[in-house]
């Protein structure tokens, strides 16, 4: 996140207001923003390659009322137009990430806090799904979250109902295999990987190319699959921006010395 996008934001809201917008989602975008502004906040101690140092008292203040403010917002939102399933794609995010990571960050994890911000994100998850199915991220993400609290079958569910909404996305099979991986079945991710790369040859138009080439780097890597997941590195840096070279080239140095998923999680 940067000051930029900050501003893009600003201007964005400014004109969904001169454009008489539904008001939720000119209440959406001002989550967003705050949303945003937190995270340009959180980034300058707990970014890629920072110590893990304490904000001052005044900073963590700001970043407890942006967090505030953006939870109303969101809230708003869904009160505004129940059927809203953006709100409550936002909301479920909302709940689970500031509970998980805030605790992943103290050191303290309180179980029952912890699975009962899991069972309200849930529910809102389901909630974007019934409203609207096609929704992939809705299902990724309801994904994704039953893994870090080791719910793999479920995890698992999540991904089959992605997969019947975009069978030729080859990121589905890629978290299939990172499912499986988690679960000590090697020979079943490595098949995944190979599903993955039958659906990218027949998604010409697949849009996030870098994502799924990092993605597959990361699962051959985990995988033990050193040689290919080298290559795949190596495509990947090609691929993005030279701005982000330095960064990327980062990242590979911690998917490789094993503290990605410290770094992700801390």
């Amino acid at each position: 996140t940067s000051i930029d996008e900050i501003n893009l934001l600003k201007s964005y809201i400014k004109k969904l207001k001169d454009l008489k917008a539904p008001p939720e989602k000119i209440y959406l975008a001002n989550a967003m923003l705050a949303i945003n502004e937190l995270t340009n906040i959180s980034m300058q101690y707990f970014g890629l390659g920072k110590e893990n140092k304490s904000p001052t008292p005044a900073e963590g203040m700001l970043m407890m009322m942006k967090s505030i403010d953006s939870k109303k917002s969101i809230d708003a939102a869904i009160k505004e137009n129940p059927t809203f399933s953006d709100a409550y794609l936002m909301r479920a995010h909302w709940i689970f990430n500031s509970t998980y990571y805030s605790m992943v960050y103290q050191k303290q994890m309180d179980e029952k806090k912890l699975e009962d911000a899991f069972n309200k994100s849930m529910k809102d998850f389901d909630t974007v799904i019934a409203y609207n199915p096609n929704m992939v991220a809705a299902h990724f993400s309801a994904s994704y979250i039953c893994r870090l609290l080791e719910k793999y079958d479920l995890s698992m569910k999540y991904l089959e109902s992605a997969k019947e909404v975009m069978p030729d996305d080859p990121l589905v099979y890629i978290q299939f295999g990172e499912v499986s991986a988690l679960k000590g079945n090697k020979d079943a991710a490595e098949n995944y990987i190979k599903q993955s790369e039958e659906a990218f040859s027949k998604n010409k138009k697949y849009n996030y190319l870098s994502n799924y080439v990092f993605s597959k780097a990361c699962l051959e890597h985990k995988i033990g699959l050193i040689e290919k997941a080298d290559t795949d590195f190596s495509k990947w840096l090609e691929l993005i921006p030279k701005v982000d070279l330095e960064y990327g080239r980062e990242i590979i140095k911690k998917v490789k010395s094993g503290e990605w998923f410290e770094f992700m999680t801390r």
